[in-house]
């Protein structure tokens, strides 16, 4: 049992659930939320790729809950993303050599541990106690290098257009994916306060009874 306690706590740590400022707060003040999002563009062309990460890592700092981490091959294992977004940036070009157009193709992923939905449904369990200790740790072992695939999309338009393309990535991430989490967010939260005074009466009942 306490193995498990401490591989859930694992997790919620390396989503940055947990901190000491909110574990110290009132329970009556509001969770604030907020993620992290790994941005990986490429484009046979520096100009457009430079353009995009500009545009996009503009936009996601713009909704003022996001931090932008650095990019990296193997982000589910080195860093903290909640978010990995994947962009590919072309050109198209005419018969003459003139580029009349950009095709923008984006994937919106989430390594699966990382999962807000998952992590409630990880708390759930625990509040009914329905859970294996060996079955989690396979669990847990098996997905830690998983990812959800939220979205994927392409756009296209002219080299005019670049900056409102972009604009409609991070719009649909915001309302698509950010809304969702945020609501999941409060939800987990609420059950990660069930959970921890559930734990802590059981703690008194069993502790050291007065003669």
């Amino acid at each position: 049992m306490k193995k498990f306690f401490l591989l859930f706590a694992s997790v919620l740590l390396i989503a940055a659930f947990i901190s000491l400022a909110v574990a110290n707060s009132k329970k009556s003040e509001p969770r604030k939320f907020s993620t992290t999002v790994t941005l990986e563009i490429s484009s046979e062309e520096d100009e457009i790729k430079n353009q995009v990460y500009s545009y996009i890592s503009r936009e996601l700092r713009s909704l003022g809950d996001v931090q932008l981490l650095e990019d990296n091959s193997v982000w589910f294992m080195k860093n903290n993303s909640e978010w990995v977004i994947q962009i590919v940036a072309g050109l198209q070009e005419n018969k003459a050599g003139r580029i009349i157009g950009v095709v923008i193709s984006s994937v919106i992923l989430k390594p699966t541990l990382r999962d807000r939905t998952f992590h409630l449904f990880i708390v759930s369990k625990a509040l009914k106690g329905e859970y294996d200790e060996k079955l989690w740790q396979e669990l847990f072992e098996q997905l830690r290098t998983s990812c959800i695939v939220y979205d994927h999309e392409i756009r296209s338009g002219s080299p005019e257009d670049l900056q409102s393309i972009c604009k409609g990535i991070v719009a649909k991430f915001d309302s698509k994916c950010l809304k969702e989490s945020r609501k999941y967010d409060q939800q987990l939260w609420k059950q990660f306060n069930k959970l921890r005074e559930e734990q802590s009466a059981k703690e008194k009942d069993n502790g050291p009874k007065d003669d």
